[in-house]
């Protein structure tokens, strides 16, 4: 009702004084917040007694200093957000640039355990805190990464609950008012190795748009180190870049890499059964027989938009159970190695396809975890195949990725 009035809606005097009040009478004395989100609530009710004018900093001050071991990012955010003293802020600030989990490309910052009776979410926790950021450090370089991170955990263009919607709102405002960043005005250039390559401008009018800059390997220094240099020349804005390196190297050389997920692939003979009697892996099979391909992921951080891709290798193809083709023995599964089997909570893999060459799965928001995925393929043509390696990764920020070894695959006549 606060930020309606603030918007100049008419909202009358009284309800706004009566919810004050009521939220005044539901402060804890600290001897009883003795849980993570009850204190988590605390500094909610604080935060919104402080934005309708209540003073309130002694209380906000006495909770970060009892119970800041059980405060999570999202409400140290909160009291930072209510006038503190200078000492108690930059603890605050110290605590959320320690609890950020940081990828290439994104920053963000997750619950110590998820707060559901608070109706937390990492999306709404990491709006708050760029909220803060915007109004006690606008400078920091979290929060462009902050920015990033959160625009791209939408769904269809927004993000999963009116709630997280209304908070990021609230905080991408005031970031760009304390930013400057909808003023945007400059020309920018990128120079490989010291020669500028691309030049270019952004102002009001493009502002949203993207450029996207393909520079082809030869024109790199091989085997050197290679230096690129993205400047703003002129006027004043904030410029955001990516950078990738797409290169074709032979399967067998390619080893497993883990920059935020890893990943294991292993080929079984499907008829040996892993639950009666001990399977080797193999690298050959005969045609017309069946591979149990076993994949591994394990992550130990949370993630939206996820991507498992496991190639095939180009003499067999992938058994679908979906399919009546395929024989009800070689079905499929995925499994969260952290619950018992068969328990809800490891379907977290909500789109799975068999194609031509590979399988793909995906998922929506994937928590931290190791999964399990068993399928079948049918070796059909012989010959030696080099298998690319499998690769897990974040579909808006693809550096945050995993990749297993790659391999040569032999199907026998």
């Amino acid at each position: 009702m606060s930020k309606a009035d603030e918007a100049g809606y008419d909202v009358p005097s009284g309800v706004i004084r009566g919810g004050t009040d009521y939220l005044s009478d539901q402060l804890e004395e600290m001897t009883a917040l003795n849980e993570s989100w009850e204190v988590n609530r605390q500094a909610f009710f604080l935060y919104i007694l402080a934005q309708n004018g209540a003073q309130v900093e002694d209380e906000a001050i006495e909770l970060v200093a009892e119970k800041r071991g059980l405060l999570d990012p999202y409400a140290k955010a909160l009291l930072l957000m209510v006038n503190l003293d200078e000492e108690t802020e930059a603890t605050l600030l110290s605590d959320l640039g320690d609890d950020v989990v940081l990828s290439a490309t994104g920053a963000h910052w997750e619950d110590q355990s998820r707060d559901f009776r608070n109706l937390s979410s990492d999306v709404r926790g990491t709006a708050m805190i760029i909220n803060a950021l915007s109004l006690k450090q606008p400078d920091s370089l979290l929060g462009p990464n902050a920015v990033r991170w959160i625009m791209a955990a939408r769904t269809a263009g927004h993000w999963s609950t009116t709630h997280e919607t209304a908070w990021t709102i609230f905080a991408l405002t005031d970031w760009m008012v304390a930013t400057g960043e909808a003023e945007a005005d400059y020309s920018y250039a990128l120079a490989v190795n010291g020669q500028v390559t691309n030049e270019g401008s952004f102002d009001e009018d493009n502002l949203a748009e993207n450029v996207d800059l393909v520079l082809p390997l030869d024109q790199l220094v091989p085997e050197a180190l290679n230096y690129f240099d993205f400047q703003i020349t002129s006027g004043q804005g904030r410029l955001y870049y990516t950078l990738h390196l797409d290169a074709f190297v032979d399967a067998n050389s390619v080893q497993a890499v883990d920059r935020g997920f890893t990943v294991q692939r292993v080929y079984y003979d499907a008829a040996c059964d892993p639950e009666t009697e001990s399977c080797e892996p193999i690298t050959s099979i005969a045609a017309g027989q069946q591979v149990r391909v076993e994949l591994t992921i394990t992550t130990e951080t949370d993630h939206t938009f996820v991507m498992v891709e496991d190639p095939l290798p180009a003499g067999a193809e992938g058994l679908d159970p979906n399919l009546d083709i395929s024989s009800a023995q070689f079905g499929a599964g995925i499994e969260n190695q952290d619950y018992r089997y068969g328990y809800w909570g490891w379907w977290y893999f909500n789109n799975i396809q068999f194609r031509d060459d590979r399988v793909v799965f995906l998922s929506n928001y994937l928590p931290a975890g190791t999964y399990q995925y068993t399928y079948f393929m049918q070796a059909t043509i012989p010959g030696e195949f080099q298998v690319r390696p499998t690769v897990a990764r974040e579909v808006y920020f693809p550096e945050v990725f995993g990749r297993a070894d790659g391999l040569v695959f032999t199907i026998d006549e």
